[in-house]
């Protein structure tokens, strides 16, 4: 692969109204603690960049891991030259040549037609260099300091800022300290408002390289990055960003003819690669500190941000425990940093915690990683973590479990919680992991006990009309029931895509119906009622409805994360062929390789993940469970390189798109009947061979190749 493949406005045709990934184009190492993105339009809010824009209002350094919920610590360098003087991001604005413009995730190069200059931009950790080549007289930039608190000239090449935190945080006061040196001297400083700062360099120069690095720690800190990003030349940099990337990207090669889709799959691995971000430094002695914004104190330790797990647990964490060990093992201990300073597991961190969407899936996360034997030093922690989010409920609804109480006296959360059936099927499910946690640590007691409460999810179905509804406290279920109603009890859905996430155990629920036929035929009703929708407690359309109709997938909303897991659960009732039709066009028909690229939010990297696992062949259905369910493969061949130094290799036959089913499975050269797929099996990197056929071949499926379930088959 090479980066020239990959434009990172990939997916970012986006408004408030419609969602084609909601990504911003994002040049930035992975994981790092910056992002940097050209602005095009401030005036949108959150939407500041899209792909037909004509006008550039600057570089952006950006944190920003959803429009939704917005930026913070960010400013914009605007590079400018001539006679006239802006006074602001708005004022300063200029055409771009779109035709010439470089989107790469390791290089940045617009054109100014305004200011006729040339600015080129390389990422590092916790900065980046800009080379900007001028071609008219005085030379300079702007610099848009929003919420500053200082600016001081430490000497005539560099300079220090304060800029305090623009979003809600426990630190009100929360401060990134921005340094920032230039090769030509700085002339002519002039400041026209607290958050607009013109520097102008010597007259000579027609070509500036201006280095800068953060810190959300200190003013010095700061400067020390500064001083660790200054030792290299621009070129240097650029070859080590190149170098990141490909170790990354290069983790997955795909050989196949389907160019679009070979597309797809390298922009969706650079999109997986993005989040979460670090949120740690290296101190003078290289030994790792963060700033703790609940305390206010800098600890020791790494972190990481910017991640909400109810989007990326499922899809996201478990590629990383294929193809990123390292990372992933460097993140859960940041999570667990999280834990041992403000007392919880993390929900949905920017930069600290959020409290948005139900449950607390970070429990998969490191259930998924326990069964998969990584981290093992660190899950006793974990599990007393984990069981303290399960039992104690805060008062502050951002931590742990909301309801809890309620959930743990009744075994199910009552309606007069928000998004209460998600809410239930979400805890029943990290019990079902802390039951696993605790299996691998040998702790029985605590086993039973939350194998148990993994099936609370039951107090939720209604046998009358075979579905998951909101009760309240005396047990009563909701009335005026609609199944097309969004909202209420549900997340961002009905309960057509919300009623089934019970992935640890699709055997037990299917056992709530009077028969395996009364399931299946639920099943065939998700799949095949029209994509109507009734606005419910949500009051207007909202984008998700918007983006379900346009996708035509019946009730599929792939479009969503409640609906990621939904074709599979034909599995559990031995008709996978029902299921890989459907994936094959999802594949197909929702993804493209241009600015509308997702068929709804791609929140960071979790729709990604999705597309990329369905690409292969399987898919972790459960996460946690340390097995993943046989879909159907899109290509010719990938080779996966994985953690341990193994390779992976999946081959298929006729890959075209009239061939929607699969005939048969070979592993290691031998017929596999099995609709799963080991963890264990994959790290041994152990071949994997699809026969793909025209017509769906009906095959009867023995109960011991079904998905594994915690109530038996």
């Amino acid at each position: 692969m090479t980066l020239s493949e990959i434009d990172t406005r990939f997916g970012t045709a986006n408004d408030p109204d419609f969602s084609h990934g909601n990504c911003l184009p994002v040049t930035a190492l992975p994981f790092a603690m910056n992002h940097f993105v050209p602005q095009t339009n401030g005036n949108r809010g959150s939407w500041w960049f899209h792909p037909d824009d004509r006008m550039l209002e600057g570089f952006r350094l950006t944190h920003q891991p959803s429009p939704w919920v917005g930026d913070f610590a960010t400013f914009i360098v605007q590079p400018i030259s001539g006679n006239d003087e802006p006074k602001s991001i708005y004022q300063a604005r200029t055409s771009y040549r779109q035709q010439t413009a470089v989107f790469q995730p390791d290089y940045l190069r617009l054109e100014s037609e305004r200011y006729h200059l040339t600015t080129q931009l390389v990422p590092s950790i916790y900065g980046a260099a800009l080379k900007i080549t001028y071609q008219q007289d005085r030379p300079g930039l702007l610099l848009h300091l929003p919420r500053r608190q200082s600016f001081e000239q430490i000497d005539n090449q560099t300079i220090v800022v304060s800029l305090t935190h623009n979003r809600a945080s426990h630190d009100q006061h929360l401060t990134m300290y921005l340094a920032l040196t230039v090769t030509s001297p700085i002339r002519e400083v002039k400041q026209d408002d607290p958050e607009n700062v013109r520097l102008y360099f010597e007259a000579a120069s027609q070509e500036q390289l201006l280095t800068l690095a953060t810190s959300f720690i200190s003013k010095e800190q700061a400067l020390l990055n500064l001083a660790r990003e200054s030792s290299q030349s621009f070129e240097d940099k650029q070859a080590d960003a190149t170098a990141t990337w490909l170790d990354k990207l290069n983790r997955i090669q795909i050989e196949d003819e389907k160019m679009e889709q070979v597309a797809v799959f390298k922009h969706c691995l650079y999109r997986a690669f993005l989040f979460p971000t670090r949120f740690y430094e290296l101190d003078d002695k290289s030994q790792p500190i963060h700033y703790q914004m609940v305390t206010q104190t800098v600890e020791k330790g790494v972190y990481y941000t910017n991640n909400g797990f109810w989007d990326t647990a499922k899809t996201g964490y478990p590629l990383f425990s294929l193809i990123a060990q390292d990372d992933l093992s460097e993140m859960l201990e940041g999570f667990l940093n999280h834990y041992r300073e403000v007392g919880y597991l993390p929900k949905w961190l920017s930069p600290d915690e959020l409290g948005m969407m139900p449950g607390t899936l970070i429990d998969t996360v490191i259930a998924d990683a326990c069964v998969k034997g990584i981290r093992l030093d660190l899950m006793p922690e974990f599990l007393t973590a984990m069981i303290k989010s399960a039992t104690l409920e805060n008062p502050d609804t951002r931590y742990g479990r909301q309801g809890v109480t309620a959930y743990q006296a009744l075994g199910y959360v009552p309606n007069d919680y928000p998004e209460s059936v998600n809410a239930t099927l979400d805890y029943a499910y990290s019990d079902f992991c802390i039951a696993q946690v605790a299996k691998c640590l040998g702790e029985e007691s605590t086993f039973e006990v939350y194998q148990m409460r993994a099936q609370n999810y039951r107090n939720c179905f209604d046998v009358q009309t075979g579905l998951m509804r909101g009760r309240n406290r005396a047990g009563q279920f909701a009335p005026d029931f609609s199944p097309l109603a969004w909202g209420g009890a549900y997340t961002e859905g009905s309960v057509y895509q919300n009623g089934c996430s019970v992935v640890h155990d699709v055997a037990g629920l299917a056992k709530l119906y009077p028969n395996r036929s009364a399931f299946i035929a639920h099943l065939d009703t998700l799949h095949q009622t029209p994509p109507n929708f009734e606005v419910g407690s949500y009051g207007t359309q909202i984008h998700e409805m918007s983006e379900m109709v346009a996708l035509n997938f019946a009730q599929v909303a792939i479009s969503n994360q409640p609906s990621f897991h939904v074709p599979y659960l034909y599995h559990f009732v031995g008709q996978p062929y029902k299921a890989q039709v459907v994936l094959k066009q999802l594949m197909m028909k929702a993804f493209h390789p241009t600015p509308q690229a997702f068929p709804g939010d791609e929140d960071n990297g979790s729709m990604a993940s999705w597309f990329l696992f369905n690409s292969l062949g399987f898919y972790p259905f459960c996460s946690g469970s340390g097995e993943y369910t046989l879909g159907i493969p899109l290509f010719d061949k990938a080779t996966l390189y994985l953690s341990n130094g193994q390779e992976l290799i999946i081959t298929a036959n006729q890959t075209a798109e009239q061939y929607q089913f699969v005939d048969e499975v070979e592993l290691n050269g031998q017929v596999s009947t099995s609709l799963v797929l080991k963890h264990d099996d994959i790290m041994q990197g152990k071949d994997i061979a699809f026969k793909l056929s025209l017509v769906p071949i009906i095959k009867e499926v023995a109960a011991d190749d079904l998905p594994t379930s915690l109530t038996q088959k």
